[in-house]
């Protein structure tokens, strides 16, 4: 079979092998599937298959930071309005009676932590409860984490989970906060709590999470936006967790379930592999017009516009999905 669609987390999905990725005219398909990709394309088709549309890219990107060695040096890289946010947002907790605290991954911290977490991804269009399917695998490997927890007298209002492996970089995987706590940007505050002990602990850089590499899906561009305002880059995944490279090469023909606009980062024209850590930008819409500088504007790569034809759907113009 040249060609497999798929449904994952509401998005509709053609899977392809490299020649049919290449002979085919996808100019016609736009509305027939959401996405069209290649899993693990080898390096020497890269370039074929970006000319076909279909831009190589890590399917994973992990957010990283220097720690610096002060807070003061970590603001400094941030843009101003940023640094006001994160002064306001330490304001309103101190207001509203939240104190910060440190501790042990644990069960109990667990039961706290997962209503907030499964409320807040019940709330996003394709949201996906990574914690509650790997509690088991997070408390087996507790000693290796810890916590910042935020405290409203006797009530959890938010919190992070945070891996401190023996080397590499300390990670903020999860995090969530109550209804109250997003309006005061209580997440800001969490965050330079873990990044203030990851300096105590000793390292050099600190990571802001791991996405899937298309941001108007599972993750919105949002997210996109307020990671890189901290000054955090994205990373191809595998480059920080020294795990096997995941690579796919995708094009986007419509936004049945995915926002307008989407985003993700292919690799630059001139890499040669996988080890490759530059980066850019591409974003796809309906519209030419749509605002780049709102997701971007914090980050230092070329950004590329895509415009998705409206046309009907491939079905109703008589064509079909290759097989």
């Amino acid at each position: 079979m040249r060609a497999q669609s798929e449904v994952r987390h509401g998005l509709s999905m053609l899977l392809v092998d490299v020649d049919t990725a290449i002979e085919t005219d996808w100019h016609g398909y736009e509305g027939h599937e959401d996405l069209v990709r290649v899993e693990d394309p080898p390096v020497e088709a890269w370039e074929a298959l970006a000319g076909a549309g279909l831009l190589p890219k890590p399917e994973w990107l992990t957010w990283v930071a220097d720690c610096q060695s002060s807070e003061d040096e970590f603001l400094g890289r941030m843009p101003r309005k940023e640094r006001q946010s994160i002064a306001a947002a330490r304001r309103r907790a101190a207001a509203d009676g939240v104190r910060l605290r440190l501790g042990d991954l644990d069960s109990t911290y667990l039961d706290a932590f997962l209503p907030l977490y499964e409320a807040r991804t019940a709330e996003k269009r394709h949201g996906w409860s990574v914690v509650s399917d790997i509690r088991g695998d997070l408390l087996a490997d507790a000693a290796d984490y810890f916590v910042v927890s935020a405290w409203r007298g006797d009530e959890f209002v938010g919190g992070c989970i945070n891996l401190a492996p023996s080397e590499g970089a300390m990670r903020i995987r999860f995090s969530a906060v109550d209804q109250s706590g997003r309006y005061a940007s209580l997440a800001r505050a969490l965050y330079l709590e873990a990044i203030r002990e990851a300096r105590v602990r000793g390292y050099r850089s600190v990571s802001l999470g791991t996405d899937p590499n298309l941001y108007g899906h599972v993750v919105e561009p949002g997210l996109l936006r307020f990671k890189s305002r901290l000054g955090f880059e994205p990373k191809p995944s595998h480059q920080v967790t020294g795990k096997p490279a995941s690579d796919c090469a995708d094009l986007v023909l419509g936004f049945a379930a995915l926002m307008d606009p989407t985003i993700m980062f292919s690799y630059r024209t001139n890499a040669v592999s996988s080890t490759a850590s530059e980066l850019q930008a591409e974003i796809y819409s309906y519209s030419a017009d749509v605002a780049v500088d709102q997701h971007t504007a914090a980050l230092s790569f070329p950004v590329r516009r895509h415009v998705v034809d409206r046309r009907p759907t491939a079905c109703a113009t008589g064509n079909t999905a290759p097989r």
